[in-house]
């Protein structure tokens, strides 16, 4: 069973690293998984990785030490989802 379903999962360095082990496993788990990370070509990778298995997934590019960025972003991220 998918513990995880109709949950929304925002994972901060979900690109690469613990994170894209924490992102695979949540959507594995049924979350829709919604990566932040400041690699943009890292951010490319996992996502298609994520989608390639049929996970819903979006990711954004962005630095998470700018408050700024961070609520610009998850405004786009709750309005979205």
């Amino acid at each position: 069973m998918k513990r995880l379903k109709n949950k929304i999962a925002i994972i901060t360095g979900g690109a690469s690293g613990i994170g894209k082990a924490a992102s695979l496993k949540f959507a594995k788990e049924g979350a829709t998984v919604i990566i932040w990370d400041i690699d943009k070509d890292k951010c490319a990778e996992t996502l298609a990785e994520l989608k390639l298995k049929g996970y819903k997934c979006d990711a954004y590019v962005l630095d998470t030490t700018d408050v700024n960025e961070i609520e610009k972003v998850a405004e786009t991220v709750a309005s979205t989802y």
